[in-house]
């Protein structure tokens, strides 16, 4: 379907790996970084 896709509420390093496995190529959440207010 060549469509990307972003994995959401990563959390961990385990979830992390897995979504590598599955070739996919960006994600968000607590594991990467914290949210950040809107000026930083």
């Amino acid at each position: 379907m060549q469509i990307e896709t972003v994995a959401e509420g990563i959390e961990a390093d385990e979830q992390a790996e897995t979504l590598r496995s599955l070739d996919c190529e960006y994600g968000q959440g607590y594991f990467f970084a914290r949210p950040l207010e809107p000026s930083a």
